[in-house]
């Protein structure tokens, strides 16, 4: 017979499978399911702040979509595909064009351009290589790039940087340092700097660095001040390397003033165990930490031309049903100063026929 913790089981197994039937006969009745959670990883604000291009990935709708400042879906720019996927949007200085990335993924990426409104798509470079982070220079005339041999590897310890000229398509080799790790570009607005973050050398004990472009061997450390938060704030990422501050800055103002990166404090004290969003003051290097709320994962993306608005990513969300309206959304928007910290309800309506069809093609193989 039975124990009376088996019953209790057998009651709870069969209850739990009930609902999970009738929820899904359901959704299917609605014309929405559940599966895996939407994920946005690279957003770029357009000059004017009133719209921005995002990578988006939730069921049928994925790669670059065009939103209002908020939230709503105006344009599917790109469709990833079985074979290519599109990611790391950049609008130009003037707001007329979007650099972005295109290719194979472990295989090779091309930098790419388009206009604003997704025509007029021109691959910018060609080679077997894999060429990431596009960045615009200040005029507009070319655009900045991490390139490194394919691997089969996420991180490839011969990363530098490279540009290319709009019109004449031709590459330059801006840096030799063979970064072993790199996660962002940026080109400051006078035109003669960079800045990166990623790993040099061992013995070079930061992420962050500002490179001039004639002359990239005169290059200079920037350390955001963490010590409000934790007394040591540096960390070793592995134990050839001195302890370093890890800054994958994901956004930067149009006059170079501030920047906004995630942030694990490595202090066992901190308060959190997840990565939380800062914002450095470049001119200070003072940093605040933009406001959480539950302490979950908390992700910059991107920060508003003026630097007054920052988008953050917020993990984990419920997954929400596959429909034209995704409430409570991952999707934050804050301002610079901690203030205003508001959930954006994402509405896909003016492209949801798109979606539609994307998801019969798909589940007719």
């Amino acid at each position: 017979m039975l124990t009376v913790n088996k019953k209790k089981a057998v009651i709870l197994v069969i209850v739990v499978t009930f609902l999970v039937v009738v929820t899904s006969c359901a959704s299917r009745n609605h014309g929405m399911y559940y599966q895996k959670s939407p994920e946005i990883t690279f957003a770029s604000f357009s000059p004017t702040g009133q719209t921005f291009a995002a990578v988006f990935s939730w069921e049928h709708i994925n790669g670059i979509i065009l939103f209002s400042h908020n939230g709503i879906a105006l344009k599917w720019l790109c469709k990833n595909t079985k074979k290519k996927y599109f990611s790391e949007p950049k609008f130009s200085p003037d707001g007329t064009k979007i650099a972005y990335v295109s290719g194979e993924e472990y295989k090779y990426t091309s930098i790419y351009i388009m206009d604003k409104d997704g025509g007029n798509i021109r691959r910018l470079t060609d080679s077997s290589n894999q060429d990431h982070t596009p960045a615009f220079s200040a005029d507009g005339r070319q655009v900045f790039f991490s390139r490194r041999p394919p691997s089969d590897e996420r991180i490839s310890p011969r990363s530098d940087v490279w540009c290319v000229d709009l019109e004449s398509r031709k590459e330059k080799r801006i840096t030799n340092y063979s970064f072993a790790r790199f996660y962002s570009l940026a080109v400051l607005p006078d035109d003669k700097h960079i800045l990166i973050s990623g790993f040099i050398k061992p013995q070079f004990q930061h992420l962050l660095w500002k490179v001039n472009i004639d002359h990239p061997e005169i290059i200079s450390t920037l350390i955001p001040d963490l010590t409000p938060f934790a007394g040591q704030p540096a960390t070793r990422f592995l134990d050839k390397y001195e302890p370093s501050i890890a800054v994958p800055f994901k956004g930067i103002s149009k006059d170079g003033r501030f920047i906004v990166f995630p942030w694990s404090n490595p202090e066992p004290n901190g308060g959190y165990a997840n990565p939380q969003a800062y914002v450095t003051d470049m001119t200070n290097m003072k940093t605040t930490m933009l406001p959480s709320q539950d302490y979950s994962k908390s992700v910059p993306i991107a920060i508003s031309p003026d630097g007054r608005l920052i988008l953050i990513n917020k993990y984990p969300r419920p997954t929400p049903p596959f429909g034209p309206i995704y409430p409570n959304s991952i999707l934050y928007m804050v301002n610079r100063d901690g203030s205003g910290l508001r959930n954006l309800n994402l509405d896909f309506t003016a492209i949801w026929p798109e979606v539609l069809e994307a998801k019969r093609i798909h589940e007719r193989g």
